[in-house]
């Protein structure tokens, strides 16, 4: 048995399961669908019955017309006669019918009869991806599974929302120009080399970072506002050009995740020509996992690099702000001052 997700669904849902795919896919899960995945001359039957019998898990996207569909139910019984746990993703107000309902009525579903549509596909990805981690999914075990697994997919969507709402994302970056926001863009750099650094630790917040001596530092939040650790100004008398440390605690946060939603706000922001991004790629932050976004924003011309990580149920987010003038000026220096930050 491989680990490939079996996607059935009635030709008349053919958009959303192609959705769903799309989304399993970005995800880096494994799907097959009709009638993508059939090979050119070979038995349709015959292809249907092997992949199947080749996935680990088996998404049925449910409406009034698979529920009427006898190729659905067909391809349903063949899952459950082979043990392939089902889950179901109800896109219509509507109860299976009985012979459906044979296979797939003692089964925990997910709603999707609301909108948008989107927001659902992303908790089932949430929801299959947690799945796939256990080892032995049988059909009784995988309903119960079913139900922990978007439990804590729900979960981790709160925890993405309640980090939008305390403006780790882009687009707080955008509304507040000079507190949020940020990016790195690896151009040509002036040697700022001979700087005192000074280290600066905050055991609350769970960091340490060298910050050039002289430049002036402040923190900004008591408890309760908006997580902003630590703000160092450049030595420019613009307030807007800093480096700002973000320290959010989401319990059972999750990097990928976490990236997701920064980078579907980013995605928003540049089709609405609010920024204009530069760089995008992994990298690495205090020997963690990290992201790096560099962009500029197209109002104000403001240039920023963006880095961030999760850490001990805690995301941490590094951002640097600059006018163009100075941004290769002392970008040297923030990237001294970026590879010294730890966890402590």
């Amino acid at each position: 048995m491989s680990d490939n997700i079996f996607i059935s669904y009635s030709s008349k849902n053919k958009a959303i399961a192609d959705a769903v795919c799309h989304k399993l896919e970005e995800r880096k899960m494994k799907c097959w669908i009709a009638p993508r995945d059939i090979l050119p001359g070979a038995n349709y039957a015959e292809e249907l019955i092997n992949a199947i019998d080749n996935s680990k898990l088996f998404v049925l996207i449910f409406s009034k017309d698979s529920n009427q569909s006898q190729h659905v139910l067909r391809e349903c019984e063949r899952a459950v006669s082979h043990g392939i746990p089902i889950v179901p993703f109800r896109i219509s107000d509507v109860l299976p019918g009985a012979a459906l309902q044979y296979f797939i009525g003692p089964q925990h579903w997910l709603d999707a009869i609301t909108e948008p549509c989107a927001a659902h596909i992303n908790r089932l990805a949430d929801t299959v991806q947690i799945l796939l981690t256990q080892e032995d999914l049988t059909q009784k075990s995988a309903g119960e599974a079913l139900i922990e697994a978007e439990a804590l997919a729900v979960q981790r969507q709160q925890q993405v929302l309640r980090m939008r709402r305390t403006s780790i994302v882009l687009a707080a970056v955008v509304v507040v120009l000079a507190a949020v926001g940020g990016g790195w863009f690896y151009t040509q750099q002036m040697n700022q080399a001979s700087l005192n650094l000074v280290p600066f630790t905050d055991k609350a917040a769970g960091f340490q970072i060298q910050v050039p001596q002289g430049w002036t530092k402040t923190q900004p939040s008591p408890p309760g506002d908006p997580p902003v650790a630590l703000i160092v100004y450049l030595p420019t008398g613009n307030q807007s050009e800093n480096l700002f440390v973000n320290n959010v605690s989401a319990k059972g946060a999750d990097f990928d995740n976490v990236t997701n939603a920064n980078l579907n706000t980013a995605q928003n922001l540049l089709s609405s020509n609010q920024i204009t991004i530069q760089e995008s790629g992994l990298t690495s932050l205090a020997g963690q996992n990290a992201y790096k976004l560099v962009y500029t924003i197209n109002s104000s011309g403001l240039q920023c690099m963006q880095i961030w990580t999760v850490n001990n149920n805690t995301v941490y987010q590094l951002t640097y702000n600059a006018q163009p003038q100075h941004y290769t000026q002392y970008l040297s220096t923030v990237q001294n001052m970026v590879n010294s930050f730890q966890f402590v």
